[in-house]
């Protein structure tokens, strides 16, 4: 497997002896989306916010397995089970890090950055 590559929103998590690389894309966003209900902003602050938020974290998981081990979200439970909460949380935090750019501010807080709005030229 390719390392990661921040610019496309990946970070990588080993579970039970497998590695998986999650990517968090504009893809893993609309099926994280389809999945909860929440838009784009509603599922990082629910993540960011609220760790017991269990629901949002099993689409996000699942959303952002799609691109490179493509599985039904029922499974991803079992995933969440072996790694842990702890572990679970810290791929998804890693990766919207890389996805919106801010993974100091992620390390630091243990949160998810906030999207910026990007400023035009024009």
């Amino acid at each position: 497997m390719l390392p990661d590559n921040p610019l496309r929103g990946e970070a990588s998590v080993d579970i039970s002896g497998a590695t998986y690389q999650l990517t968090f894309d504009v893809s893993a966003f609309i099926f994280a989306q389809q999945a909860t209900g929440k838009k784009m902003m509603e599922m990082v602050t629910a993540f960011s916010e609220d760790p017991d938020d269990l629901i949002t974290l099993r689409a996000m998981i699942w959303a952002g397995l799609q691109r490179k081990h493509p599985m039904p979200i029922g499974e991803v439970d079992e995933l969440i089970s072996s790694a842990g909460l702890a572990k679970a949380r810290s791929v998804v935090s890693d990766g919207l890090a890389a996805a919106f750019g801010g993974a100091e501010e992620a390390r630091e807080t243990g949160k998810a950055p906030k999207p910026q709005a990007k400023r035009g030229t024009g």
